[in-house]
């Protein structure tokens, strides 16, 4: 398979792919090409040279070489993708079919659609709806087989909640263990990159993994007089990594918002803020020559970051359990796909907490692992995690905002008529 940066596909549809694929302008790096083979027209938005290649991936498989189409067998395929983590989307078109995925977790973005008009998959639902009026948000961990009057799904999602009896220190060990390996796999051939940093512990962790790895660079962007403002520099010194802080002013945050309506449609100030971060990080991401930017994101739903869960747990284990659940399995109809928008224009997402293995052990894990409704304390195991990692009992346990909060930026944006 081709590595891209978003793909759209017609079976027997009428709709000029050219035109239409100018939508996704602003992932093609190096420019948008369509190619075409019987009734399926395949529009792709390069990163690299382009190839003789009929299929397309956008994202990454770990731990598992499933890109060349002539090593592929479509029968195995389902039980492949159970077993391998990875970010990803990808279209196959075999014998005037299109078989298509997202990963488990639905890190990367992808619908389809159906009609008088034939069928058709994007990156980017704007490109679908120029001729479809029905347009859906395929599952993660599902396979998808669309012919020309029918589509058929199987799924590969292993993802279960079923809480588990485990021990502190055995989950601390397996924790450890699986992150480290999700951060190894995912910076992999990557000569730089550069960790979102807040000051937080999900960040400093990932800070002091990648580290052993690859050349790493941490970013804050912030607004002058803010909580990361102040005291990001002064943590990452402590942690002894270097941090560049990019300190912006109302200005920069308006034209950066009104530059990502291009590309996305907010929910909330929330969501905007976080997407301008997002977007400003990946840009010096690119200037700065590194290969990806890395994002501590699914954190707070793996390990009870958010103070709702701990209202939810004055309730109820099971309240708060099924609430973490939910989030996970959720993150991908907002969170995953506007972050990886964002990034799009100018470089490469990692998601170390997003990988398959610590997802399906994490979200078992037991809440007293995770929460105490006593002392306020959230994420508890991870704190366990920093401190074997040789993170001080201090910012082990400094509890922070989130970075749309702590940077300054949600206080602008809530101000925008979005």
């Amino acid at each position: 398979m081709q590595e891209v940066n978003g793909f759209a596909a017609l079976l027997s549809s009428p709709l000029d792919l050219e035109s239409a694929l100018k939508a996704m302008d602003y992932r093609s790096w190096l420019g948008l090409v369509v190619k075409r083979r019987g009734n399926v027209s395949l529009g792709l938005c390069l990163i690299n040279e382009d190839t003789e290649e009929f299929s397309a991936v956008h994202g990454e498989f770990y731990g598992v070489n499933i890109k060349r189409t002539s090593d592929l067998e479509v029968d195995n395929l389902p039980g492949v993708l159970a077993t391998s983590d990875g970010s990803y989307s990808f279209v196959l078109p075999v014998d005037g079919t299109l078989i298509f995925a997202r990963d488990q977790l639905g890190t990367k973005p992808l619908y389809y659609a159906s009609g008088a008009g034939g069928f058709g998959i994007a990156s980017d639902p704007r490109v679908l709806e120029q001729s479809f009026s029905n347009v859906n948000l395929a599952e993660p961990g599902v396979l998808y087989k669309a012919a020309q009057n029918s589509l058929t799904q199987i799924s590969f999602n292993t993802l279960n909640y079923t809480i588990q009896d485990v021990k502190h220190d055995e989950a601390l060990r397996t924790i450890a263990r699986l992150l480290e390996e999700s951060v190894q796999r995912r910076v992999a051939h990557k000569r730089k990159i550069v960790l979102g940093f807040s000051g937080g512990i999900d960040s400093a962790i990932l800070s002091i993994l990648s580290a052993k790895y690859t050349k790493i660079n941490a970013a804050t962007i912030c607004v002058r007089d803010s909580i990361d403002y102040k005291t990001c520099e002064r943590i990452a010194d402590r942690l002894g990594i270097h941090l560049k802080m990019i300190v912006i002013d109302e200005r920069v945050i308006k034209d950066t918002v009104k530059g990502l309506h291009n590309m996305m449609q907010f929910t909330s100030a929330m969501h905007a803020s976080i997407a301008c971060i997002v977007y400003l990080l990946a840009k010096l991401t690119r200037d700065e020559g590194a290969d990806a930017l890395m994002l501590g994101q699914l954190a707070d739903e793996l390990f009870g970051g958010y103070a709702r869960y701990l209202k939810y747990l004055k309730i109820s284990a099971e309240k708060v359990s099924n609430a973490l659940f939910s989030d996970v399995k959720n993150a991908h109809r907002d969170n995953f796909c506007r972050d990886e928008i964002a990034s799009s224009p100018f470089t490469r997402l990692l998601l170390p907490y997003a990988s398959l293995d610590l997802v399906k052990y994490a979200v078992n894990l037991p809440v007293n692992l995770k929460l105490n409704s006593k002392t306020g304390a959230r994420k508890i195991i991870l704190r366990e995690l920093a401190k074997t990692l040789g993170i001080d009992d201090e910012l082990a346990n400094r509890e922070k905002k989130a970075m749309q909060f702590s940077s300054g930026i949600f206080k602008i944006v809530s101000k925008l008529n979005l």
